[in-house]
């Protein structure tokens, strides 16, 4: 092993580096470990931040929301449905009415 953790052949982390392979694998046994050490940890975590949440914390109230009642699920339609119209008369008032100086607003004139 060199001093970078890289084989010195073929230039790839070796095993046990941390971007070596088995790294995943190591950081799932070490929360599986974490959470056969402390099995109440989770109970615990949720409880401190359910109170800070009575409390007002926006944050710690989305927390602990999402845990027990999921994520909303959110979808987007994406597909147009009915015609698509343009009132030309109200775009027509709103310019003469932008050109008269009767409402607020910028004028750009043509071409610049």
């Amino acid at each position: 092993m060199s001093g970078n953790g890289k084989d010195p052949v073929t230039g790839q982390f070796l095993k046990g580096h941390k971007y070596g392979k088995g790294g995943v694998k190591a950081k799932k046994t070490v929360i599986k470990e974490f959470i056969d050490k402390h099995p109440h940890a989770y109970d615990e975590l949720m409880e401190i931040l359910y109170k800070i949440a009575k409390d007002g914390d926006i944050d710690s109230a989305k927390y602990v929301l999402d845990r027990l009642k999921g994520r909303p699920h959110i979808s987007i339609d994406s597909r147009l449905s009915g015609d698509i119209k343009l009132d030309y008369t109200l775009i027509i008032d709103r310019v003469s009415e932008l050109e008269q100086g009767t409402i607020e607003g910028e004028y750009i004139e043509e071409g610049q």
